[in-house]
């Protein structure tokens, strides 16, 4: 479900950021479609934690770094606190990053 949960929020996101539309619809609408068609021979670019090499990982400026060059998916990864917020972080706690 947490895995679902990501790759909705991750397409939602990149659906918000990608502009291009064409006559088949979106950018993200072709990438669903692609992913949803077992006949696809599509090779689909998928980016884990945005551009984490030059930018923080899972940063809204690694996201756009990894939209702006062209990457089809963007996976980030969601987490619930204890509290029931919503946070965007990889591991189970902040040390390795901070």
């Amino acid at each position: 479900m947490i895995r679902l949960l990501i790759f909705l929020a991750s397409l939602f996101l990149f659906g918000a950021c990608a502009s291009s539309e064409s006559v088949s619809g979106t950018r993200a609408e072709r990438v669903v479609s692609e992913i949803h068609d077992p006949s696809s021979n599509k090779v689909l670019v998928a980016c884990h934690r945005g551009d984490w090499r030059n930018w923080p990982e899972n940063s809204l400026a690694a996201i756009e770094s990894v939209i702006g060059m062209g990457a089809d998916i963007v996976e980030i990864d969601l987490a619930l606190t204890s509290d029931s917020v919503l946070v965007v972080c990889h591991d189970r706690t902040l040390n390795r990053t901070t």
